[in-house]
């Protein structure tokens, strides 16, 4: 059996006319069943949703990291004057630092450290004489507030 290409009408097989629209019917030569064909099933399974995620998760990463290391977090330098001295913390991106301190009754002082921050900890550690300090520190816009032991310490973005 097959159908007119003229109506759509059924057809019996070997009929050369159709019986409704009497369009000619083209002899069919008989060839392998076809097989029905499957769409491949769109799957939202948990798998894609973890890489989609993870994608997410490691794109806020580099962005948090480029705003720290970028002007919104420690690097950089930072400075406080008071009482006729003037302190300054320089902050490199690779973990070494400058602390400069002038002042007027004993001249300019310079000490390397290498630093290094953990959740609101910074730990800075001399470079001449291994002396650690650990002050718990936040950034506020232009200022840099570290403490330690009760004593606060507030200074202000230089470059």
């Amino acid at each position: 059996m097959g159908f007119c290409n003229g109506c759509g009408t059924q057809i019996e097989a070997n009929v050369q006319f159709c019986n409704n629209c009497g369009a000619a019917i083209a002899q069919q030569v008989p060839g392998p069943a076809a097989q029905p064909v499957q769409a491949a099933p769109v799957v939202h399974s948990k798998r894609n949703l973890l890489i989609v995620g993870a994608v997410l998760a490691i794109v806020i990463s580099i962005i948090a990291v480029f705003a720290i290391t970028r002007g919104g977090g420690i690097v950089g330098g930072w400075e406080t004057s008071q009482g006729g001295e003037t302190v300054e913390f320089h902050f490199n991106r690779n973990g070494t630092g400058q602390l400069i301190i002038e002042s007027d009754r004993w001249g300019t002082e310079i000490e390397q450290f290498n630093w290094s921050t953990s959740g609101r900890f910074l730990t800075m550690i001399n470079i001449e004489d291994g002396d650690t300090i650990v002050f718990e520190y936040e950034v506020s816009g232009n200022h840099l507030i570290m403490t330690e032991d009760g004593w606060t310490e507030i200074l202000r973005r230089i470059n």
